[in-house]
């Protein structure tokens, strides 16, 4: 089965693949993932309601590759594909999430052209892990040449660290009203007279690669500029911060990273999430309390947010306190960030990957000869 319309932004067309940017329609794009079972049921369950809004996000945002990219990998003769989403999460970072069918050369080379425009930016590969447990769930394309048990390998390569993967317990908190009778936590905005302390807090629990990744170092922390930008198309893109402090507002103990973004922009909502850190140091005794403080704190973010809920990332500390405030768990979410002066991490990821490419299409032409 070929192709059945003909790209004008045509990215690269070698061996029989065509890889190509923003050019297939959104509506046809999402009945293809339905049709191939791609919306399996986690996903499915969270978007089929709002379905019609996601598609309506997306088709806005074709205009705009700056902002929103869909990379598109299609074989001509088979009609087997690869898609990818990147968008801008932050100033100079890109969210990119990889939706593919069952052709791993196509994964490949898509991958290999999306690290190539990453380059000299910040980048952010988000993908579920696999489960050892499911023999049937296999691991992704992605896991193999950024998961867990690469980075260590490939920052032996690199001349400093430039990137890791950062493993999150993926919440969805009630959106609701938060209250405690307990009064040793106090939530506070974020201020420049306490952000020194914020950046400290965060370089020590969650590292330096993720300060830089989410670019929580610089100065438009809230993403003023970046706002700005989204809303030209109509849309938001905003960052606010909350800080909480123990011992009668001596300690900075936690904090909660939220974010506003176009509904759907990311299929699991990742777009709307709120990152919840909590201190090494923070007692167990004061987690609920701490967890409890600084979600009230971001409820009235999430007033219009139609899923009504409200999507929490965190380490196991904050999985523990979410659970108790009756927080569900949807799933276990890996991010590969590489800092924008990482290109080293990106040229090992590449060379990796056209490997990958060499051992596959080998094993193609064996079979088929």
């Amino acid at each position: 089965m070929g192709l059945s319309y003909k790209p004008k932004n045509i990215l690269l067309d070698k061996d029989g693949y065509l890889i190509s940017l923003n050019i297939i329609g959104i509506a046809v794009l999402f009945q293809r993932f339905i049709d191939k079972g791609l919306l399996f049921k986690g996903r499915k369950a969270l978007i089929m309601p709002v379905l019609e809004n996601i598609i309506e996000t997306w088709e806005d945002f074709l205009c705009c590759s700056n902002l929103f990219k869909v990379y598109s990998c299609e074989n001509r003769d088979s009609g087997s594909w690869a898609y990818e989403t990147a968008w801008k999460t932050t100033t100079d970072c890109s969210f990119h999430q990889t939706i593919v069918s069952n052709d791993l050369e196509a994964t490949a080379r898509l991958l290999i052209q999306s690290f190539q425009d990453a380059k000299g930016a910040g980048y952010q590969g988000w993908y579920l892990p696999r489960d050892k447990k499911d023999k049937k769930f296999k691991c992704s394309a992605t896991e193999k040449v950024v998961g867990m048990e690469q980075v260590e390998l490939v920052n032996s390569f690199l001349p400093s660290k430039q990137c890791e993967t950062f493993e999150y317990n993926y919440y969805f908190a009630p959106l609701k009203k938060y209250e405690t009778s307990d009064n040793h936590i106090v939530v506070q905005p974020l201020t420049e007279s306490n952000r020194i302390e914020f950046v400290d807090l965060v370089k020590k629990n969650e590292g330096e690669v993720f300060l830089k990744n989410e670019e929580l170092d610089k100065s438009d922390i809230f993403l003023e500029e970046l706002n700005k930008q989204y809303q030209q198309i109509g849309f938001e893109r905003r960052r606010f911060i909350y800080l909480a402090y123990a011992r009668n507002g001596m300690d900075l103990v936690g904090a909660i990273v939220c974010y506003t973004g176009p509904l759907g922009i990311n299929l699991r909502f990742l777009e709307s999430k709120s990152q919840l850190i909590l201190s090494n140091q923070l007692s167990e005794d004061l987690v609920l309390e701490c967890c409890c403080k600084l979600l009230s704190s971001v409820v009235s973010h999430y007033e219009n947010f139609i899923p009504n809920f409200i999507p929490v990332l965190t380490r196991e500390k904050g999985a523990l306190g979410l659970k108790k405030l009756g927080a569900a768990f949807h799933t276990l979410y890996h991010m590969h960030a590489i800092v924008p002066e990482g290109n080293h991490a990106f040229d090992y990821h590449i060379t990796t990957m056209k490997k990958r490419l060499d051992r596959a299409m080998k094993i193609k032409r064996k079979r088929y000869s």
